[in-house]
C-alpha cells in the first residue's frame, strides 16, 4: 500500500512535465529522479538512464570531468541509446526523431565524439556564419565568426569575432587561390573573409585553418561549422526582418557608431551577440525539432581534419558535409554585386533530355548518377521578387537610426537591384560539357521583378 500512494504522489509529481506534445525538457530536469522512481515499476532499464543522466548533469553544473568521474553513466547512456531510440521518442512524442535517430546512429562512433566534445585535450572550433543572402559557393558571405571551446564535455567559452580582424591582424595571412578562381579576381590569393569560396566542406574549412592558423599561430583550430542564415529563416517565422536589420546596422557602421562612440562594427556585435545568449536554448530546441529539413538542405556542414574515414563518410551521407563526388553537378553562385540581393532572388534547375523535363529543383547540387548516356541541356533561371514592403522597411530603420543611406548603402541593402553573378558549374570528367559559363555577369536593372537564364549543353559519357 504505501508503494502504491508512493507511485502515486510520484506520478502527479511528474505530470506537468509530459503532455500531448512531449515532454517539456525544463520540468523534466527538475522531476528527473520522481521520474525515474515512477518508471522504475514497469521499465529499470529506462530508470537507470534517467538516474544517470541526473548524475551527469549534476557534474556537468559543478564544472566536473564526466569523461573521468562518470564512466559507468556514460556507458550506461550511450548503452540505452544504442537499444532503445524507439522509446525516448515516444517520450518526446516523435517531436526530435530525425536528430535522436541520427545521434543514436553516430554512437557507432563514440570514441570519435567523445574525443569532439574534448575529452582527451581542449577543442577549438571555429563556427562560420555565413549570409544567405550574400551567396557563395558554401553558403554565404561570413562577416563574422565564433571561437568555441570545449573541454571534457562542457562549453568552456565562445567569442563572437569580426572575421575582418583575421587580416587586420595578420595582412599577410593568406592562401593561394586555385587555378580556376585565379581567372575571376584581381589577386591570386584569397584572405580570410573569402576562405569558403571553393563550395566543398574540406577545402574551404582547411583554408580557413589555416589563414587563421597563420594570423593566430597559438590557437589550433580543430574544425570547422558552416552555418547558413537561411537555417534561422526555416525555422523562425519573420527572421529575416532581423537580419535586414543587422544587414542595415552593419552598412551603416560608420554613421551609427560615431554618434556612439564605439568601435567598428561594435554595434552590429553586440546585437547578434545579445540574440545569441537570449534564444540559445530555444534556437536549440528548433533546431532540434526541424533537424531533417537543416541537413537536407546543407544549412549546416561540418569539417574535422584528421578523423577516421568512417566518420567523414558519416558526416557525408547524412548531409553534413560536401565533398567533390564524381556522378555530381555542383552549380554554385558567387555574388559579385557584394550586396544583399540573393535573399530575394529563387533560383531554379531544369535538366532536359530533347523537350522532355526531367529534373526541375533548386538544389546546387545534383546527383547525376541514374542519368543514362546521353545529351542533356541544363536551364538555371534566377527570379528577382523583392516585396513592396521592403523599402518601407528600410525607410523606417533611417527614421529609427537617424540616418539616411548615401548610394553605397542604397547598393548594398538591395535598393539598386543590382545582381553581379559568377555561376560556377562544375563537372567531372565523365561528364563533357560544350558550353560553361564560369563567370557572367547579368544585372537584373532598376527592377524589382525580373528574371534571368542561362542554358549549358553537355553529354553525358558511357560509364565504364
Amino acid at each position: 500500500m504505501f508503494s502504491f500512494f508512493y507511485l502515486f504522489s510520484a506520478y502527479n509529481t511528474i505530470s506537468p512535465a509530459i503532455s500531448s506534445g512531449g515532454i517539456d525538457f525544463n520540468i523534466l530536469e527538475e522531476k528527473i529522479e520522481d521520474i525515474a522512481i515512477y518508471v522504475w515499476s514497469f521499465d529499470s532499464d529506462l530508470s537507470r538512464f534517467l538516474l544517470s543522466l541526473k548524475v551527469i548533469l549534476d557534474t556537468y553544473k559543478l564544472e566536473g570531468n564526466i569523461f573521468d568521474e562518470n564512466t559507468e553513466d556514460l556507458f550506461v547512456i550511450v548503452s540505452y541509446f544504442e537499444n532503445n531510440i524507439y522509446k525516448i521518442n515516444n517520450i518526446t512524442k516523435n517531436k526530435y526523431e530525425d536528430f535522436l535517430n541520427l545521434l543514436g546512429e553516430s554512437l557507432e562512433y563514440k570514441k570519435t565524439i567523445f574525443y569532439l566534445l574534448g575529452k582527451d585535450k581542449t577543442q577549438n572550433y571555429i563556427i562560420a556564419l555565413q549570409n544567405s543572402n550574400e551567396v557563395r559557393p558554401n553558403g554565404g558571405f561570413f562577416g563574422s565568426y565564433i571561437l568555441v571551446q570545449i573541454e571534457n564535455g562542457r562549453l568552456l567559452n565562445y567569442e563572437l569575432i569580426d572575421s575582418y580582424q583575421v587580416n587586420h591582424i595578420n595582412p599577410d595571412a593568406k592562401i593561394q587561390a586555385p587555378k580556376r578562381r585565379q581567372e575571376n579576381i584581381s589577386k591570386n590569393d584569397i584572405g580570410f573573409v573569402s576562405s569558403n569560396v571553393l563550395g566543398f566542406t574540406d577545402r574551404d574549412g582547411q583554408n580557413i585553418i589555416d589563414i587563421h592558423n597563420q594570423a593566430f599561430p597559438d590557437i589550433s583550430i580543430d574544425g570547422i561549422i558552416f552555418l547558413q542564415s537561411d537555417l534561422f529563416n526555416e525555422i523562425i517565422p519573420g527572421f529575416e526582418k532581423k537580419i535586414w536589420e543587422w544587414q542595415f546596422i552593419n552598412a551603416n557602421t560608420d554613421k551609427i557608431e560615431s554618434n556612439n562612440g564605439d568601435g567598428k562594427k561594435a554595434i552590429y556585435m553586440q546585437e547578434v551577440n545579445n540574440f545569441i545568449n537570449k534564444n540559445f536554448l530555444s534556437l536549440t530546441n528548433l533546431a532540434l525539432q526541424n533537424f531533417n529539413k537543416i541537413i537536407q538542405k546543407g544549412y549546416i556542414q561540418i569539417y574535422i581534419p584528421n578523423i577516421k574515414n568512417e566518420f567523414n563518410d558519416f558526416l557525408i551521407k547524412n548531409n553534413l558535409s560536401t565533398q567533390f563526388e564524381e556522378n555530381k553537378i555542383y552549380s554554385w553562385d558567387f555574388n559579385y554585386s557584394y550586396n544583399k540581393i540573393d535573399g530575394f532572388v529563387d533560383k531554379n534547375i531544369q535538366i532536359f533530355s530533347g523537350n522532355k523535363l526531367l529534373y526541375s529543383q533548386g538544389n546546387n547540387i545534383i546527383d547525376f548518377g541514374k542519368f543514362k548516356e546521353g545529351n542533356y541541356k541544363i536551364n538555371i533561371s534566377y527570379d528577382l521578387n523583392i516585396p513592396t514592403y521592403y523599402e518601407n522597411f528600410i525607410s523606417n530603420l533611417e527614421s529609427k537610426y537617424e540616418i539616411s543611406n548615401s548610394e553605397r548603402e542604397k547598393h548594398i541593402l538591395n535598393l539598386t537591384y543590382i545582381f553581379d553573378n559568377m555561376g560556377i558549374f562544375l563537372l567531372s570528367q565523365k561528364l563533357r560539357y560544350t558550353k560553361y559559363f564560369l563567370k557572367k555577369i547579368k544585372k537584373f536593372g532598376n527592377n524589382r521583378n525580373g528574371s534571368i537564364q542561362y542554358f549549358i549543353v553537355f553529354n553525358r559519357l558511357k560509364m565504364k
